[in-house]
């Protein structure tokens, strides 16, 4: 099953989000915390340690972990993208659905989808972001509901990415270090 998802983006802002000066590691660590985040946040919900696996290639740039992932309610604000919009506060959190996991994505990459199981829907979602229609960016995105749900955790995998990166993610020692 498909729906739409509002993920506001104002055009100039976006561009300057994404073009902000920012090192991959600044990149990489923001969506490590967030991955942090959202297993204390969620805790309660599992018994296991957080696990986060990295991977890349000159293709694409995945993060995955077994945290509590994102729910149906979350991605309607998880992927919002203006200066207008208020974003809700979590106490011991350091920005929930901020600008971190949309910016250091789109520093890596043009193309993120994210794949979520949600410890809170015990459902799992894939949502592309940004949508673009003739290179448009659209201020909606498809979030399609999987039929199966498989453990919750969140995925994102990123791709066409960005020319300033290609030399950092042929050398693994730089990143892993």
């Amino acid at each position: 099953m498909k729906t739409s998802i509002p993920t506001y983006v104002d055009n100039n802002y976006l561009d300057t989000v994404r073009f902000e000066k920012l090192e991959l590691v600044s990149a990489i660590a923001e969506l490590i915390d967030n991955s942090i985040g959202s297993y204390f946040r969620n805790k309660i919900h599992f018994n296991h340690q957080l696990r986060i696996d990295i991977s890349w290639n000159l293709d694409e740039f995945i993060i995955q972990d077994n945290a509590g992932g994102i729910s149906l309610e979350g991605f309607s604000s998880a992927l919002l993208v203006s200066p207008k919009i208020q974003r809700t506060n979590i106490p011991n959190d350091v920005g929930q659905y901020g600008l971190g996991m949309k910016k250091s994505s789109l520093w890596i990459g043009n193309t993120i989808e994210f794949t979520s199981g949600s410890v809170i829907d015990k459902k799992s979602y894939k949502v592309i972001w940004p949508k673009r229609v003739d290179e448009i960016i659209q201020t909606e995105a498809d979030l399609e509901v999987l039929p199966q749900y498989n453990g919750h955790g969140l995925k994102i995998r990123i791709t066409n990415l960005n020319d300033w990166n290609t030399n950092n993610f042929i050398n693994e020692n730089k990143i892993k270090r």
